[in-house]
């Protein structure tokens, strides 16, 4: 139960710790993202998060905390390898970035 304990103090710790955040800015500067379309990702990001909170409470009374926990991880890893297999690609050169706004 201890290293239960120990282990799940650790798992918060870097989950919330992500040092994957110092790089990110910078690489989707490169891929052509702007500071207004970072924030808009980030606001999509909050909601999809909120939006998670009740089903995740419902998993994890169904599947236990750790499988849950597992689960979330794993959707972290896959949300940051997004951008690496296509699904965020650079802007567009033309007057208008793909998110409609004026490129920069």
């Amino acid at each position: 139960m201890k290293k239960n304990i120990a282990l799940l103090y650790g798992f918060s710790f870097f989950d919330q710790f992500m040092i994957v955040i110092a790089l990110w800015v910078p690489y989707l500067a490169t891929q052509g993202i702007g500071m207004r379309q970072f924030m808009e990702l980030q606001a999509v990001f909050a909601i999809v998060i909120l939006c998670g909170e009740v089903p995740s409470g419902l998993l994890s009374d169904l599947w236990g905390r750790k499988k849950t926990l597992l689960l979330g991880a794993t959707l972290k890893a896959v949300s940051f390898s997004l951008p690496r297999c296509g699904a965020v690609t650079r802007a567009s050169s033309s007057t208008t970035s793909r998110w409609g706004s004026p490129s920069a």
